[in-house]
């Protein structure tokens, strides 16, 4: 999914760290703590770190009701991305970190500013709206162990999804100034937060696609595995009839135009399919794909879709859609 982390503009300017983009991480951590500690493996806190400590342990058990202090440490949830990455990284996360606590409705961006840095959801449910049709549509739900704008952060991208808080939640967020030393001394982070963000996408956009909608957890978790991400510039060919390829691929971000000869037949954006004439099975494509803005794809090899939908018993609705497209090649 995109990087969408952080708050609101005001927020952003209330905990973000100094612009001093020379810093060291330390020196950037240094002005980035707030009293947050973490354990060591023997469950006891360093003896260098003499802070208080807040629980978050029993966050969705008090929806709605304000979080209190109490004396025991504040901990990582063990899903998500935190599963993959080391102890001395989350150490330092939480080192470097900063709470914020949203009350259930509370938005947590704004649509078309920078993102600032990575937000890690330590309690409660995030909703993640995009724009489409002129309205938000709900197109994920996050968790413990989430990640928003890692994508709009590593693509230094504005936001263009919008987030706001289902239940009362609270995040951990890491401002650009720190991450980016934190990523120099801990480069298996990035790559971690990267990864996620990726298969976190992909599965929302698959989940909310028509021809997914039957295929079992295990399926749709194999596609997620498979599948390689791409960046392309406007103007890059995809495929056409000179250049067919076995791979079908989901636009996570940006649009496509798929044209007969000269003519424009159809305008492919998020969550989209394209390349599926593969699905008639006589090796012609009379369509040609191209990028018309910079676009994200996801590549999945067609001959695993076409076993995950046959299994599932949506192969002819692919079919059906293969052939829907060639119509309108053969007869605007």
């Amino acid at each position: 999914m995109k990087k969408k982390h952080s708050t609101q503009s005001s927020l952003i300017s209330r905990f973000s760290a100094p612009t001093d983009n020379d810093k060291t991480l330390d020196e950037a951590v240094d002005d980035s703590v707030f009293g947050l500690d973490v354990m060591d493996d023997s469950g006891q806190s360093p003896a260098i770190y003499q802070r208080r400590y807040t629980s978050i342990d029993s966050i969705d058990e008090r929806m709605g009701n304000e979080l209190k202090s109490v004396g025991s440490k504040l901990s990582l949830p063990i899903s998500g991305v935190f599963k993959h990455l080391s102890p001395v990284v989350k150490k330092r996360l939480l080192q470097v970190g900063r709470r914020i606590h949203y009350q259930a409705g509370a938005s947590l961006n704004s649509v078309g500013d920078p993102c600032q840095g990575l937000s890690f959801i330590l309690g409660g449910k995030v909703r993640v709206e995009w724009m489409a049709a002129l309205k938000w549509v709900s197109i994920a739900m996050l968790g413990p162990g989430d990640v928003f704008g890692a994508m709009e952060w590593a693509e230094s991208k504005i936001w263009e999804e919008r987030l706001s808080a289902k239940t009362e939640t609270l995040v951990l967020f890491i401002p650009s100034t720190v991450l980016n030393p934190l990523n120099a001394n801990y480069p298996d982070l990035q790559r971690q937060v990267e990864r996620y963000a990726e298969r976190h996408t992909l599965h929302s956009l698959l989940g909310a696609h028509a021809l997914f909608q039957d295929i079992s957890s295990h399926d749709l978790m194999h596609l997620i595995d498979i599948a390689t991400m791409r960046y392309l510039d406007t103007g890059a060919m995809l495929y056409g009839p000179e250049r067919v390829i076995s791979l079908l691929f989901v636009v996570g971000r940006g649009e496509l135009e798929l044209s007969c000869e000269e003519r424009v037949i159809q305008s492919i954006g998020r969550g989209e399919i394209v390349n599926l004439e593969l699905a008639l099975g006589d090796g012609i494509n009379l369509t040609t794909a191209r990028v018309s803005s910079p676009a994200t794809l996801y590549l999945l090899p067609f001959d695993q879709i076409e076993e995950t939908l046959a299994r599932a018993n949506q192969l002819q609705t692919l079919q059906k859609s293969a052939l829907l497209l060639r119509s309108r090649a053969l007869n605007d």
